[in-house]
């Protein structure tokens, strides 16, 4: 039976992100054949690290994928929301009383009642959460304010949400105001924190510097770009100023003998292997052209540095400069995942993510919600309380009851908090109206509605209602897709491998918490 078959497969991949999720999730540690090993609570690198046979699990892992790619989060609350999608529609499809007035087999019956519920599904979506989330969940929200990054801002307990099921709770907050202090410091030539925040995402790897052997409360700022320099401590030459104004010289490949002892001669200091994105990012700073032809430097070639010296990183000697022309005071972050600013790029009012969601152009930005459940607890109260005809009905129940599926995971280990969260929650839909009207998409803050901060997974952390969004119809499009598949064929050919070139063994997330 191809229904139950891709029950299984969700279950399956369900246990496997169930023992990272939730402020009790541990990490999970995958180890090859060579002795290699992976420490991670991250949802997305669990599942592309996992050796995936099956054509359903690669599919599903695919899209969760997609979806961690585009927003920077939500891949383990994916796979256990499509698990719980899956199981209701089972049960729906088990009681659909067709199945005993058909001439054809039940299974047959069931399958196409199940493939019927969840196009549904996805129809009643992409038609009605718009409106739905706008009227009911929006003004239970926050309205982030870019302009205030100071630690108790709403964007630090964004931010520590995002890091705790990551790091933990004894790091999310350092590494949360580590990056707020980045942001505020970094300042764009348009003045707009939303510009800042594209520059830093397209010029990460140039910013980023790893250091090993130290905990990551270790990590912090430096002020000017470090740039890597490869040559050994005896051929480290001293600096002084050329009669042209020329001190030091930026190369992408290793220079010749010829032209070090030339340089030397001219007291000017070489920096070799530069990689192509840190001088990308000097470039970008500084305004300098590259030059091919040392006979035909000009001024555009040349730019004035405010410092450039050594700066010692745990073992390890880089250079560090500050180009005084630059229109953008530069900062160096030294811990920081890729995806947290993927995560915050959706918050912008000119994304390229809404941009592309045609069904999502009308959805406010930039609201934040309680994290621990909010977002599921108003949206399942809301689809419960909300009248539709019969048909629409079965289907808003589905999705109303799989919604609570992700609060039960978050306090499996507490079931009492899930009843005290949930009544917390009510309660204040009580208190100011249980049904809104409208919803200020540019309220400000103190206009919201709060909730108290013990009821949430983390203390005052906040979750993107647009990436929740995006994340609810993620896995309905994926819901229908698995449910059209009719069977899988199984073949004897060769098995092709994927490439799993891009998982990284040695750098695993649990280095940061040794």
């Amino acid at each position: 039976n191809q229904q139950q078959h891709v029950a299984q497969t969700v279950g399956a991949l369900e246990a496997v992100v169930l023992r990272a999720f939730g402020p009790h999730g541990g990490q999970v540690l995958f180890t090859r054949d060579t002795g290699q090993a992976m420490l991670s609570r991250g949802g997305a690198r669990i599942l592309t690290a996992l050796r995936l046979d099956n054509p359903l699990a690669k599919m599903i892992v695919d899209c969760a994928s997609t979806h961690s790619a585009r927003t920077g989060d939500g891949s383990k609350t994916f796979v256990l929301l499509l698990a719980s999608l899956v199981r209701m529609i089972d049960a729906a499809a088990y009681k659909d009383p067709l199945a005993s007035h058909s001439h054809c087999s039940r299974e047959d019956v069931r399958s196409a009642s199940a493939r019927r519920l969840a196009d549904e599904l996805l129809s009643f979506s992409l038609q009605q959460l718009d409106d739905l989330l706008t009227v009911e969940v929006l003004p239970f929200g926050q309205h982030l304010m870019w302009q205030d990054l100071h630690s108790t801002s709403p964007i630090q307990k964004f931010l520590s949400s995002f890091f705790y099921t990551r790091l933990g709770y004894n790091n999310c907050s350092f590494i949360s105001g580590l990056l707020c202090e980045l942001l505020s410091n970094w300042t764009s030539k348009d003045n707009t924190p939303f510009s800042s925040l594209e520059f830093v995402n397209d010029t990460w790897p140039a910013l980023y510097t790893p250091v090993t052997g130290f905990p990551l409360a270790y990590s912090r700022l430096v002020e000017g770009q470090v740039i890597i320099e490869t040559l050994d401590a005896g051929n480290r030459r001293q600096w002084g100023y050329f009669a042209l104004g020329v001190s030091v010289l930026f190369s992408s490949v290793k220079q010749s003998v010829t032209v070090l002892a030339l340089t030397a001669q001219a007291q000017i200091h070489v920096v070799e292997c530069i990689s192509q994105d840190e001088l990308a990012l000097f470039r970008h700073l500084s305004g300098a052209k590259p030059v091919s032809d040392y006979w035909s430097i000009q001024s555009e070639h040349v730019v004035p540095l405010e410092f450039c010296k050594p700066i010692l990183l745990g073992a390890h000697r880089y250079t560090k400069i500050f180009d005084k022309s630059g229109g953008i005071d530069s900062a160096m972050f030294m811990v920081m995942f890729v995806k947290c600013f993927n995560l915050l790029t959706p918050l912008s009012p000119n994304n390229s993510l809404t941009s592309s969601a045609s069904c999502c152009q009308t959805f406010p930005q930039g609201y934040v919600i309680a994290a621990g459940g909010t977002f599921e607890f108003l949206l399942s109260h809301a689809l419960q309380q909300k009248t539709f005809s019969r048909n629409v009905s079965i289907v808003s129940q589905i999705l109303a009851d799989s919604l609570l599926c992700v609060p039960r995971h978050i306090y499996s280990h507490h079931p009492r908090r899930f009843a005290q969260v949930q009544s917390e929650v009510l309660k204040r839909i009580q208190e100011h109206g249980a049904s809104p009207m409208h919803c200020q998409t540019n309220a400000p803050v103190e206009n919201s509605v709060h909730f108290k901060a013990e009821f949430s997974t983390l203390d005052s952390g906040l979750e993107s209602v647009f990436c929740k969004y995006q994340l609810l119809l993620a896995v309905l499009q994926c819901l229908s897709r698995l449910f059209r598949i009719d069977a899988v064929i199984h073949t004897r050919g060769l098995l092709k491998t994927i490439s799993r070139t891009n998982i990284s063994w040695e750098d695993s997330e649990g280095e940061l918490e040794n």
